[in-house]
């Protein structure tokens, strides 16, 4: 007989869950040791691959209980009832699915908060749900609250902090072929992405994904590396694109692409940024509808910069996953056919803004 089911022949379930905590009860839960797996703490200074770990750790736990759900409860968001969604989350109930709860930016809680937490955490954790709680150093990170040291003591505990050196290296040249096995790029090129990016890795993610959608397979320079981070003209305009397009305003929308049709160089650049900028709306899209409300929040978790999800933000009620996987495609077959003389820029282009 399970630790759930042998639960309710304690009689009161409050006074036995109080009673049989880890604060009361050590002895008892030193038995249980394997519950510690069930409840994980990542710390660190890379957001970015916080969340890939956070990711991982969620995939696994789903592969071995099938018809997961997740509860993303996040220190950003706290205003939305995080300590109700807890308890909803962990008490589960009799036809209670498996459920991955993700707390994030706990360091932006407050000590009351802080202290529900763990007295929801500090009672019975279900079998079949795994809380993963992360943390930045951040604002009152630096000095931790009572959630962090908790955390600390009774939690599985990682760290991920940015990396340097050589590890810096072979990160940028793993993000890379990652996105493109084939893609090249410069030694110095990487010195210099390194440095503009202070080794965040989801900074370097999404410059590296504008640098293999412009470069079309040419080696990825220095100069390639600068024009894309100190440069944010061709972002601007890929999101006014994006953003006519949404509106409907076609005219508009196909009068940006004419800008830059007698420069073939310009106008891949363009389609390059336009793909990009498509791709990170899907990223986008894809947290919202994970329970994500924040700008801010989702660019801490897609490793974007703030301002330009807050930009997306406005948009993506308008932009299902479905048209813009769609608008993806679509945009990678006229990026061929253009390639191919198969098809000629000035229709492709307005067939593209029709069908998206």
């Amino acid at each position: 007989m399970s630790w759930n089911q042998e639960r309710p022949l304690l009689g009161n379930r409050v006074l036995s869950r109080k009673i049989l905590s880890r604060r009361y009860c050590p002895a008892i839960w030193r038995g249980f040791a394997i519950l510690r797996h069930m409840l994980r703490f990542l710390t660190g200074t890379d957001h970015y691959r916080i969340r890939l770990r956070e990711r991982a750790l969620a995939k696994d736990f789903s592969a071995a209980y099938p018809g997961t759900e997740e509860l993303i409860l996040d220190g950003r968001d706290a205003a939305l009832g995080i300590l109700s969604r807890l308890n909803e989350g962990l008490s589960g109930g009799l036809f209670a699915r498996p459920r991955v709860i993700a707390i994030r930016h706990v360091e932006l809680f407050d000590e009351e908060l802080s202290q529900g937490i763990i007295e929801e955490l500090d009672r019975t954790l279900p079998e079949d749900a795994l809380v993963i709680a992360s943390a930045e150093p951040a604002g009152r990170a630096k000095k931790g609250n009572a959630l962090q040291g908790w955390l600390t003591k009774e939690a599985e505990v990682e760290t991920v902090d940015i990396l340097a050196g050589r590890a810096l290296i072979q990160s940028i040249m793993d993000i890379l072929h990652g996105i493109d096995p084939a893609a090249t790029i410069e030694s110095r090129a990487i010195e210099s992405l390194a440095i503009r990016t202070a080794g965040a890795t989801g900074h370097i993610y999404h410059a590296l994904l504008k640098l293999v959608l412009i470069t079309k397979g040419k080696l990825i320079t220095d100069a390639d590396v600068r024009s894309i981070i100190d440069e944010q003209d061709g972002e601007s305009v890929s999101f006014a694109l994006l953003d006519a397009v949404v509106r409907g305003d076609r005219s508009r929308a196909i009068s940006l692409f004419r800008r830059e049709e007698t420069d073939t160089d310009a106008l891949f650049r363009l389609l390059g940024l336009f793909a990009w900028q498509i791709r990170q709306a899907i990223q986008v899209r894809d947290e919202y509808e994970r329970g994500m409300v924040s700008a801010d929040s989702i660019a801490a978790a897609i490793g974007a910069k703030p301002f330009s999800v807050k930009k997306l933000m406005p948009l993506i009620s308008k932009l299902p996953l479905s048209r813009l996987k769609h608008a993806l495609a679509a945009l990678s077959d006229l990026d061929c056919g253009m390639k191919t003389g198969q098809v000629r820029p000035g229709v492709g282009l307005d067939l593209f803004i029709w069908k998206f």
